[in-house]
Formats: structure tokens, C-alpha cells, sequence
């Protein structure tokens, strides 16, 4: 399968957007990137093809553009050879469409995916930057067993072991062996505190009826007592509250009586005792103002009449604002033209030195030194392409003769290599390359190396494991052919005898406990009878029937004897009868505790078999043990128990994995003796179709060595044909260089010439430098300057000047028509008349603002008036209600109703305290209860109550407590439910603990059939996928590391990393960067062997290498490269200096732009 276009049509950001991956290359690799800066859309493109293959998500985030119903994709997909175009849009059904829109099935895609699902293409077939740490992870959990890591590579699972050691972990937790803190050991100890608090609430009947009449009698002491408590109590709160009450009643009838005179007194207004105070005090204040504003006005009168102001004066303000841009021109004038002056004449002086270092007469006039913008254009191209010129010349000279002296040295270099060999073929040098290439490719000595190493090292391994399976001594290779249990039958072997054991314990447990506990209840009925002489009922049954076999034979034989033995049975029978009805309580016990005895007995028989069935169980599995003992060798002992045949079954399984490597590392050695056979003959035909003969005896390191140097031979010799070809080309094109770079030189002679002749600069020396014009040119900008600048200040001082002058002539004129004497200068006259007029300006001031003073007053006063009449009015109100003359009378008359109006409130609150007290319903019942209320015997009777309360209260407590004790104790008997309960709660734990162990079993056997699995995995794959990623790991790690090897430990064959210096590491020892690597690597291992046996699909990689450097990262894409010849690899990044490493690794990759 392969992508040949994506048409993102309506999708996340883009619009019509189209993906062109071509069709698929002849020859070399399938490589594309596709770049793109942040937020470009990298991720929607990947997402855009997932959807194309499986449907657009049912809540997609790709909608924030283009609706759902409006979404759509399109593309090219090659399926079996031949390239099909389908349709995409968003719906629940139906969504695949062909190139007409007709529906179709989603199998038509799905069929070639071999049925892999989203998810499964996502884990199986992409890699990003999570994955990969995910599978560095996957790397440290599994501590590098081969099998886990192997299937993780593959499948793109980075969560087995974690999975695996959670499952390992909940059977542990479970059950354990030689373990003490799992749940079944908790669960146990549980079963145990049942069954003691079961033991506990065994109490007899006549115990029970006891304790039931101790409870009744403390109950009704405790009632009685506590009846008598509540009476006492009551009588004590009725005591307390008349006391609390009879201060209050005297307080209420003292104001009742303080309010009875000020009931003649009219109501007011509530507002008037808020207003009397400040009305009595503004009137006071308006009567004060109303003098004040009187005497102001009379003041304020006085001063209007004596201000008098010149308005002639006045009205020069306007002109006198008009003179400060003047006045101002005129103070800057004074300073700055002294200075001015200055400055021209040193102007001038610089001038004339300026004009004798340029070779000019003093009186000479500066326009005509000026140059016309032409010439200066010119002047200033020509000056800086002198220094380049003259430079280039030099340069071209140079390196004329430096070639002339290399091709010479060409010549002689070519003519000593012509001599010495003759030239190769392309098809010679082409095979003599290949097969160098091959047996450097091959590295057979190290190969030879590595396989000797692991087979000297696997032997001694193998020595050791021997030691361990004796007292088998078949040899290693016989084992694999013994007769062996299957390890589904050991588990369950196991399993039954570690349940059977537990079982035989408990059963042994609840013999002992059952037969301690019939011996105690034995000795208990022996006591008894030998105590009270109770008869039980089979010793009554027997003496009744020996009474009736003596009536039958006195009246067959009617003799004394018969008679008197008749007697004598009828009075034991009597006495048996009246002793049982004396003594029915012993009876009673006596019977429970028999039947209780025949319970225990009956229990422990049925233990005792359970006991004999187990111990016989446990005998048959034995026996089954020691019949596959037999059959795996007689020389095993067939007394061993299951846990020392699983040992030594083990120690087996290690010794055959040892056997199978040491088998595989001689195949490797032979295999690469053969391979190196065939490339030493492939490059001995190589070296004699190249001349080099009689070489077929000599090391294949030595061939290799010759082959090399004739090959690196004639590459010299054309390499200096060619540099020579090169050296003549490069002489001549110098050549061509010193001849134009002389005629530039003087063409820019005769120019510099005829520019300097057409202006002043001729007169000045008919063959001016470079330098001396650069100079006159330097003094001519500065003369320029200095001529500009003093023609600048000639105008700022006439300027000056006759701002000068106008400023006096006005400030002249102004002082006339105000009446004020010139002054020495015009500036002291301008600032007379200024005095004078801001004088009359103040005079006019002061009198606005007392013509405004005076009618504030006036308004004022009128103000007052109005506030008097006002005030007069309500005054009068006050005084005509209460018929007095005064507000001071009125404000005592307010403060009278205002006491009589608290008084009448607390009156009321006391009375509703004194019926809250009594509780009374009027206060007529509180009088009546209040009535005769003597203080001194109240606080007898309420202290006699409270003593008798207090002792009332210690009595009832102490009979609470004595009943509660006897709830306890008849509590604590439980009787016949909590036994029952106890024992429900026994046989649900039992079933808890069964539904434990047949979990337990499921998952041990799960993980076993996992483990078998991965075994079977990586037996099947070690060889392929080992080298594959083996060679990925050295290529990526830049031959850090020379690849990957195993070894076994423990029960598992673990991953070893080879490095460079010939040490190795585990896989777990790694470090974080590395174990990415080496993931990676196992990716590409996986990958390589899916599309080996299958139909390729596309990888995708997404910005994987980002923590790699730029080595390495050019060594991964060598890598990507080699995948893409056999299938699509795509890979996407946002750095654009990735894009330039893979297109040099591989030159025919694709790079889509996403912009």
C-alpha cells in the first residue's frame, strides 16, 4: 500500500490543499519529508491521511474552519499494484466514496491494512517524540528481556512489561510463597477471629435468664429515681422564677406611679424635641448676622467714594502686549550681537588662510573655486577605483604566475603516474569495488570473533547448568528429548498440593479445637452428675422399663420377692421423677450440654474423613508426580516432591536455551566461514582481471590491502589527468585576466587626465595624484562651509539691527501719549510706562471688587429678613400649643414628655418580663401567683430543692450505669442469631478466598502462557530481527556501539548493547539518549520484518530527531532511507536544516513544502 496524494479539500486550515507524493521510484528509496514552520500543519496533515484511510472522527477538532458537513478529503492510494482514487466525507455511514461518488465499502482500504484498525496503524506504523521516550521506557521496565522488547519492537506496544508486572504484582498480592503480608494470609487470619468470637458467644439459657431479671430490676430503680429527680426539679425552677420576678414587680409599680401627674401635659410632635435647640439658637444667630451685614455696608460705602481711576491709561494695555515680541527681539539683539560680530571676523580670517593652501589670491571670489556637480560626480567615481585597480593588477599578476608554476608541476606529476600503471575499465574498477565493498561489508573476523566469543561462552555456562540437572547424566543434547510434564499440568500439580496442604492444616486446626472443646464439655457432664446426681433421660427410660418387666413378673408370679423388687423400682422411679422436676434446671444443662457434645462429636467425624480424603489426595498426587518422574528418567528419584521437579525441570530449560545458543553460534561461525569463502574468490577474479595475478594464497586482509592500493592507484593517476586538464584552463583564463585588468588601469589614466585639465584644478599642476585632489577637495568643502556660514550672519546682524531700531521708535511714541518722560535707555522708558499703567489697572480692580462686595451685603441682608419672618412664625406655633410665652418654656415642656414616655416604655418591658417569668397570661394571674411572695423562705425551700437535686442527680447516674452494664453483659451473650451471623460471615470469606485462588490460578496460568509466548517470539525471530537491529543500533549510534548480542540470566535471555572498545551494557544499564536509539533501532527492525513477509505500508516519523545532533541525525535518515526502499517512509519536521542533512544522505528524497 502507498499514499501517491492527499487532497486535504475541506479540512482543519486549509482549503484545496494538495499533497503530491508521486508515484513510487523505479529504483532507490520511497523518502519524503514534509516541512513546515509551527502551526503550519503537520499535525492536520497526519490527520488528514488517518481520516482518508478510517473515517473522519466522530468529534473531530478539525472543524473549526469547515463544518461538519462540509468536511471533505480526497486522494490517490496505489492498492495491489494499481493506483485508485477514493473520497472522504464526514458521516456515520457511507463516508467512503470512489472518484464518481458512488459509495463503497471501507474493506476496499481496510483489506490491504490486513485489518489493522486506527489505533493499531497509529502504534504500529508512526513514531513521534512520545512513542519513542515511551519505548525507552518500555527498554528500563523490562530490564531488556529479549522476547518483550523483540514483540514491543514490532507490534509498537511500549506497555508489556508494565502490563505484565501489573499482573505479576496482583498475584502476588494474593498470594505469595514464603510470603506473610498477602490477602490470603490476611483473609486466614479473619477466618480465625470469627471463629474465636463464635467460641466467646457460647452462654447457656439459665446465665441468660439471669442477667435478663438483673436488667428488669435496675431499669425500674432506674425509672423510679429518675421520675422523683424530674418533680424535684420542677418545683425548683417554679422557686426560682417568682424570685426572679418579684424585683421586677416592685420596680413596675414605682412607674405607674412616677407617670400618673404628667398625664394633663398635650402631646407634640415627635420632630419638636428635635427642633426646639436649634431654633432657640438660630434665632440668636440671625439677629447677630443681620447687625453684621449693617456695619459692613456702611464700610464698604466709605471706600467706593475714594477711588478714582485714569481710563486714558488704560486703554494703552493693548498696545503695550503688542511691544513684547519686540522687547523680546530687542534683549536678544543686545546679547547676540557682539558675539556675531565676533564670529565674522574669525570667518573671514579662516577664509583668506583657506584660499593659500589651495594656491588661490586672497581677493579671489568663492563661486568661481565651486565645482559643478558633474565633475565632482566624476571626480569622486574615478578617486577609489585607483586603489582597486592598481590592486587588481598586482593580484592579477600574482596569481598569473602561481598557475603557470602549478601547471608545470602537473606536467611532471602526470608524466611519473603514466609510467607506473595502466589505467582500469569502468567494469574493471566497478567489480573491483564491489567486492572490496562486500568483504568490508561483511566484517568476517569480527563476525568469526563474536560467534567464537559467544560459543566459549555459552559452553561455559552450559558446564555449569550440566552440574545443576544431575543426577541426569545424558549429556546436553539428551535432554531435549526426555518426556517432560507440560507446564499447564505443574501448575496445576502445584496448585492442588499448596491448596491441599492449607486445606489438611485447617482441617487439622478444627480437630484439635473440636476435640479440646468435647473433652472440656465431657468433664463438664461428668461434674455435674457427680454433683447434683442428676438422672439423664436414657438412665430414666432404663429404670422405667425395669419397673414395668417387675409388674409383669409379680403378676405372673404375685410372690414377696417379685414384690419387693417391684417396690423397689417403683420408688427409684418416683424418686428419679420427683428428682427431675427438683432439679429441672440441672436437667436442662446436663441435656443442652449433651447435645452440644453429640454436635462437636458428629463435627469432628466428619473432620476426621475430610482429614483422611485430603491426606489420600495428597498421597495420589504423589504418586502422579513420581509415575512423570519415572518417565523422565530412571535416573531421577520418584520420591522428589513438586517443588524440587519444577526446580530441576527449570535448571533443564536453561540448560536446552544454553544448548540452542551454543547450536546457533556454530551455525553463525560456519555460515561465515562459507560467506568469506565465496567473497575471497569473487575478489581474487577481481584482482586478475586487473592485473594483479599469482595472489590466490596470500590472507584475505593482504588481498583486500593490494585491491585497495590498485584501485586508490588508478584513481591518482586520473585524478592527475584531470587536475592538469584543470591547471592548463586556469592558466590561460589568468592570462586573460592580467591583459584586461592592464588595459582598466589605463583607461582610468587618460580619464583622471582630461577631468582635472577641465576645471581649476589643471591651473593648479598638470598631473595632479589621487591624493592631492582628494585634499584640494577636503579644503574647497570647507571654504564652501565657511563662505555660507558667514553669509548667514551678515543677514542675522541687519536683522538684529533694525529690530533695534524699531523697538525704540515705538516705545517713544507710547511714552508720550501716557504722559511718561523718555528714560536713558528704551528699555527702562518701556518699563516706566508699564509701572503706570498696572497702577491704574490695580485701581480699577479694588473698585470692581467693592461695587460687587456691596451688593453681596445687600443680598445678604435681605436674606436675614426673610429667615427672621420665618423663624417668628414657627416660634409662635410652639408657644400657642403648650399656652406658654417662650421657647424655653416649650423645651421644658417637651423634656416632661419625653420622661414620661420612657417611663411608660419600661413599665411595659417589666411587665412582659414578669409574664414571661410567672408565665401568666395578664398581669392580674402574676399579681395573684405574686401575691403574699415571701423573699427569705423562697431561698430555703431553694436551696433544700438543689441539695436534693444534686443527690438525685448521682442517684440516677449511678443506676444508669448499673442497667447499662447489664445491657453489656446481655448484649455480650449475642445469642443464637450472632452465632449465626458469625458463622454466615465465615462461609462468605470461605467463598471470598475460593473466588481468590481461582483468580490467582487464572492469572499465574495467564502470565505463564504470556511468558511461553515471548519465548516462542523471540526463538522465532531472534536471528532476523537481531541483525536487523543490530545494524540500525551501530548506524545510528555512529558506530558507538558495534551492535547488539544476548545472554541468559536468571530464567530469561536478556539484551546486550557491544560497544566500540569492546565492552558491553545491558540494555537497562543505558543511557536515556541511548535506550531512545536503541528503541528506535528495534522500530526499524520491526518494520523491515512486516514488510519482509507482507505488503508494505507507509511509515510516518514526526520531528523524532530533535535531541539529536546533526551526525546522528544524518545517520537515522541513512537508516529511514534503507526502510524506504522497501516500503513509504514520510517524515515531518519543522527544522529546515533536517531537510539539507536528508537530502544529502539521500539525494532522490521528496521535500513537501507546507506553507
Amino acid at each position: 500500500m502507498r499514499v501517491n496524494r492527499l487532497d486535504l479539500v475541506r479540512y482543519g486550515r486549509f482549503t484545496d490543499f494538495s499533497l503530491s507524493f508521486g508515484a513510487k521510484p523505479l529504483a532507490g528509496p520511497d523518502l519524503h519529508i514534509i516541512y513546515g514552520p509551527n502551526e503550519a500543519g503537520k499535525s492536520t496533515t497526519y490527520a488528514g491521511l488517518l481520516d482518508l484511510l478510517y473515517g473522519i472522527e466522530k468529534r473531530s477538532k478539525y472543524d473549526f474552519k469547515h463544518p461538519y458537513a462540509t468536511m471533505r478529503l480526497s486522494g490517490a492510494i496505489e492498492l495491489n499494484g494499481a493506483e485508485s482514487r477514493f473520497i472522504r466525507v464526514k458521516k456515520d455511514h457511507n463516508s467512503l466514496l470512489d472518484e464518481h461518488e458512488n459509495p463503497v465499502a471501507d474493506g476496499a482500504i481496510l483489506a490491504e491494512l490486513g485489518g489493522l484498525d486506527r489505533q493499531a496503524f497509529q502504534t504500529m506504523f508512526s513514531l513521534d517524540d512520545k512513542s519513542l521516550e515511551a519505548g525507552g521506557e518500555e527498554i528500563l521496565a523490562s530490564k531488556g528481556e529479549l522476547g518483550e522488547l523483540l514483540f514491543s519492537a514490532s507490534s509498537g506496544l511500549s506497555s508489556l512489561s508494565r502490563h505484565l508486572g501489573e499482573v505479576r504484582q496482583s498475584c502476588d498480592q494474593f498470594f505469595k510463597p514464603r510470603g506473610s503480608t498477602h490477602d490470603l494470609a490476611r483473609l486466614k487470619k479473619e477466618l480465625d477471629a470469627l471463629r474465636h468470637q463464635r467460641d466467646q458467644l457460647d452462654t447457656v439459657a439459665s446465665e441468660f435468664v439471669r442477667l435478663v431479671e438483673t436488667r428488669d430490676r435496675a431499669d425500674a430503680h432506674y425509672q423510679a429515681t429518675a421520675a422523683e429527680l424530674a418533680r424535684q426539679r420542677a418545683d425548683l425552677e417554679r422557686l426560682r422564677r417568682l424570685a426572679r420576678a418579684h424585683p421586677k414587680r416592685l420596680a413596675w409599680h414605682n412607674l405607674k406611679a412616677e407617670i400618673a401627674p404628667l398625664h394633663e401635659i398635650p402631646e407634640a410632635p415627635s420632630r419638636w424635641s428635635r427642633d426646639i435647640r436649634e431654633l432657640v439658637t438660630k434665632g440668636v444667630q440671625i439677629e447677630t448676622a443681620m447687625l453684621r451685614v449693617a456695619a459692613q455696608l456702611n464700610g464698604v460705602a466709605e471706600d467706593l467714594g475714594g477711588i478714582v481711576v485714569d481710563e486714558k491709561r488704560l486703554g494703552l494695555m493693548a498696545r503695550i502686549d503688542d511691544l513684547k515680541d519686540l522687547r523680546a527681539r530687542y534683549v536678544t539683539s543686545e546679547k547676540d550681537l557682539p558675539v556675531r560680530r565676533s564670529r565674522r571676523r574669525d570667518l573671514e580670517i579662516a577664509m583668506s588662510q583657506a584660499l593659500k593652501r589651495m594656491y588661490c589670491d586672497e581677493g579671489l571670489e568663492i563661486d568661481t573655486l565651486l565645482l559643478s556637480p558633474v565633475t565632482r560626480g566624476h571626480l569622486e567615481d574615478l578617486m577609489p577605483q585607483f586603489s582597486a585597480l592598481d590592486e587588481r593588477l598586482a593580484a592579477a599578476q600574482t596569481e598569473y604566475e602561481a598557475a603557470e608554476e602549478d601547471l608545470r608541476t602537473a606536467q611532471t606529476r602526470q608524466g611519473a603516474l603514466s609510467n607506473q600503471r595502466t589505467p582500469l575499465t569502468e567494469a574493471q574498477k566497478h567489480e573491483l569495488a564491489s567486492a572490496i565493498e562486500a568483504v568490508r561489508t561483511a566484517d568476517f573476523p569480527t563476525l568469526q570473533r563474536l560467534a567464537q566469543e559467544d560459543l566459549r561462552t555459552h559452553g561455559d555456562v552450559l558446564k555449569v547448568q550440566m552440574g545443576d540437572v544431575r543426577p541426569w547424566n545424558g549429556g546436553a543434547e539428551g535432554l531435549r528429548d526426555l518426556v517432560v510434564p507440560l507446564p499447564y499440568d505443574l501448575s496445576c500439580w502445584r496448585s492442588e498440593h499448596d491448596m491441599a496442604t492449607a486445606r489438611l492444616a485447617e482441617l487439622n486446626r478444627d480437630i484439635d479445637r473440636d476435640q479440646a472443646k468435647a473433652g472440656e464439655i465431657a468433664s463438664q457432664l461428668d461434674a455435674l452428675n457427680r454433683v447434683s446426681g442428676v438422672v439423664t433421660q436414657a438412665q430414666a427410660r432404663e429404670v422405667r422399663r425395669d419397673r414395668d418387666t417387675a409388674w409383669e413378673t409379680h403378676k405372673a408370679s404375685l410372690d414377696p420377692v417379685s414384690a419387693a423388687r417391684f417396690e423397689a423400682l417403683l420408688h427409684r422411679d418416683d424418686e428419679i421423677a420427683a428428682g427431675r422436676i427438683s432439679q429441672a434446671s440441672d436437667f436442662a444443662r446436663v441435656t443442652e450440654l449433651s447435645v452440644q457434645l453429640a454436635a462437636i462429636q458428629s463435627a469432628l467425624a466428619d473432620a476426621t474423613t475430610k482429614r483422611d480424603n485430603t491426606r489420600l489426595a495428597l498421597a495420589n498426587l504423589q504418586a502422579t508426580v513420581s509415575a512423570a518422574i519415572a518417565k523422565i528418567s530412571p535416573d531421577l528419584s520418584d520420591g522428589w516432591p513438586i517443588d524440587r521437579l519444577q526446580a530441576w525441570l527449570a535448571r533443564r530449560d536453561e540448560a536446552m536455551k544454553t544448548q540452542a545458543s551454543i547450536e546457533r553460534c556454530q551455525t553463525r561461525l560456519a555460515n561465515a566461514a562459507a560467506d568469506e569463502t565465496r567473497c575471497r574468490i569473487r575478489l581474487a577474479a577481481a584482482m586478475a582481471a586487473a592485473g594483479l595475478e599469482g595472489l590466490d594464497d596470500l590472507p584475505i586482509e593482504v588481498l583486500l590491502a593490494k585491491a585497495a592500493d590498485r584501485l586508490e592507484s588508478d584513481t591518482r593517476l586520473a585524478s592527475a589527468a584531470e587536475e592538469l586538464d584543470r591547471f592548463k584552463r586556469n592558466t590561460l583564463s589568468r592570462q586573460v585576466a592580467l591583459e584586461k585588468a592592464t588595459a582598466e588601469r589605463v583607461a582610468w589614466k587618460a580619464s583622471w587626465t582630461a577631468l582635472c585639465a577641465s576645471c581649476w584644478l589643471g591651473q593648479v599642476s598638470p598631473d595632479l595624484t589621487v591624493e592631492i585632489v582628494r585634499q584640494l577637495l577636503k579644503e574647497l568643502d570647507l571654504l564652501a562651509s565657511q563662505h555660507l556660514a558667514k553669509s548667514d550672519l551678515d543677514h542675522r546682524i541687519s536683522a538684529m539691527e533694525a529690530d533695534q531700531r524699531a523697538y525704540a521708535e515705538s516705545v517713544n511714541a507710547l511714552a508720550l501719549e501716557a504722559g511718561v518722560p523718555p528714560a536713558e535707555t528704551p528699555i527702562k522708558t518701556d518699563e516706566a510706562i508699564c509701572a503706570a499703567v498696572e497702577a491704574e489697572k490695580a485701581l480699577k480692580s479694588a473698585q470692581q471688587n467693592a461695587q460687587k462686595r456691596f451688593a453681596d451685603l445687600q443680598a445678604e441682608l435681605e436674606t436675614l429678613t426673610q429667615a427672621r419672618a420665618l423663624h417668628s412664625h414657627q416660634a409662635a406655633a410652639m408657644t400657642q400649643h403648650f399656652g406658654v410665652d417662650t421657647l424655653d418654656e416649650v423645651e421644658d415642656r417637651l423634656f416632661q414628655l419625653k420622661a414620661r414616655d420612657e417611663a411608660a416604655k419600661r413599665a411595659r418591658d417589666y411587665e412582659i418580663e414578669i409574664l414571661e417569668t410567672v408565665e401568666a397570661a395578664t398581669m392580674e394571674e402574676a399579681e395573684a401567683e405574686l401575691t403574699g411572695f415571701d423573699p427569705a423562705q423562697c431561698q430555703v425551700d431553694m436551696e433544700r430543692l438543689a441539695q436534693a437535686v444534686a443527690d438525685g442527680d448521682s442517684r440516677v447516674r449511678d443506676l444508669f450505669a448499673e442497667r447499662s452494664k447489664a445491657e453489656d453483659r446481655i448484649n455480650q451473650v449475642g445469642g443464637d442469631a450472632a452465632v449465626a451471623r458469625l458463622e454466615e460471615e465465615r462461609r462468605t470469606l470461605l467463598l471470598v478466598i475460593e473466588d481468590g485462588a481461582v483468580n490467582w490460578l487464572k492469572l499465574k496460568l495467564g502470565v505463564a502462557a504470556t511468558e511461553q509466548a515471548l519465548r516462542l517470539y523471540r526463538d522465532e525471530h531472534r536471528s532476523s530481527l537481531l541483525v536487523k537491529a543490530s545494524e540500525a543500533f551501530s548506524i545510528v549510534s555512529r558506530k558507538a556501539y558495534r551492535g547488539l548480542s544476548t545472554q541468559y540470566e536468571k530464567d530469561s535471555e536478556v539484551l546486550v548493547a557491544l560497544c566500540a572498545d569492546g565492552t558491553s551494557k545491558l540494555a537497562s544499564e543505558l543511557s536515556k539518549g541511548t535506550r531512545f536509539q536503541l528503541y528506535l533501532a528495534l522500530r526499524v527492525a520491526g518494520y523491515q520484518a512486516f514488510v519482509a513477509d507482507r505488503r508494505s505500508v507507509p511509515f510516518i516519523a514526526d520531528d523524532i530527531l530533535e535531541t539529536f545532533d546533526d551526525f546522528r541525525a544524518e545517520e537515522t535518515f541513512g537508516v529511514f532511507a534503507e526502510m524506504a526502499k522497501a516500503g513509504q517512509v514520510i517524515y515531518l519536521t519543522h527544522h529546515k536544516h533536517l531537510c539539507d542533512i536528508a537530502s544529502k544522505v539521500c539525494p532522490t528524497l521528496t521535500i513537501h513544502e507546507l506553507v
